[in-house]
């Protein structure tokens, strides 16, 4: 908090009295929200909008308002956790940001503000919304941000990894099954870490001997989907990441090569 810019011992530009200090470079809205938030109690309320988890990242790392700081990031990483269980129980409780508003979390990942652990399963969740979306009846809201080239790139190459997790996903079929409706495949495929519910389904004849067979070539699957995440994205791996953050170094770096973790 003391990088603060300080004023002048004299200062000739005065309001009510007191000195006026220059910020350059920052958000006015920005500073209206850390404000708000050092002085209303009522801040910590259970849902934040986007904008103000940047505010709390961007000053709360510049003038070392490590509360601020660590309140969004943990706010993050409840909504793109790190574990797959985690994942998988996002629902239980409410996110304290719309998931659909990934786009705007994305626009800033550049500045190096946003946890390292909490990129993959952000590029993921914006991913899916893409391919949600991607049909005649789900087009884009028209005020949708536009991410930049460089992870737009990250985003398709992404997909195209994510689309060979497929084969250790649904290793229990025959691969030819998938190819009678390749136009789910946007939808679909990307999801390779949701509980297969089909297993419970009474249309679904498997003998118990099957469905377990099944059920643990899903979960492996899973695991495995889940391990290369980062790795799709061009991220490394999970213990790189985690010891990145840990390092508090934030910048995002290249990676073609798909790491045990």
């Amino acid at each position: 908090m003391f990088d603060i810019p300080q004023p002048p011992e004299k200062s000739s530009e005065l309001v009510d009295g007191c000195p006026v200090i220059n910020l350059n470079g920052d958000s006015v809205g920005d500073w209206i929200i850390i404000f708000g938030a050092l002085y209303n109690v009522f801040f910590n309320q259970t849902q934040q909008p986007v904008p103000t988890a940047v505010a709390m990242l961007r000053l709360g790392r510049k003038y070392q308002f490590p509360v601020l700081e660590y309140n969004a990031q943990q706010r993050l990483r409840q909504c793109y956790p790190s574990t797959l269980w985690g994942f998988r129980s996002r629902g239980q409780a409410p996110c304290p940001f719309d998931l659909d508003h990934s786009a705007e979390l994305l626009l800033v990942v550049d500045e190096g503000i946003i946890p390292d652990d909490v990129l993959p399963v952000l590029f993921y969740d914006h991913l899916y919304i893409l391919n949600y979306h991607n049909h005649p009846d789900n087009s884009l809201p028209a005020n949708t941000p536009l991410v930049n080239e460089k992870n737009v790139r990250r985003l398709f190459v992404g997909h195209r990894r994510l689309l060979a997790t497929y084969t250790c996903k649904k290793a229990w079929k025959d691969a030819e099954n998938f190819l009678y409706a390749p136009e789910s495949s946007g939808n679909v495929i990307v999801r390779p870490f949701v509980t297969v519910k089909l297993l419970k389904s009474p249309e679904i004849n498997f003998c118990d001997d099957c469905r377990s067979v099944v059920r643990d070539a899903l979960e492996a699957g899973a695991a495995e989907a889940w391990r290369l995440l980062p790795w799709a994205f061009g991220l490394g791996s999970w213990a790189k990441l985690m010891i990145k953050e840990a390092d508090g170094k934030g910048e995002i770096e290249e990676s073609n090569e798909a790491t045990n973790t």
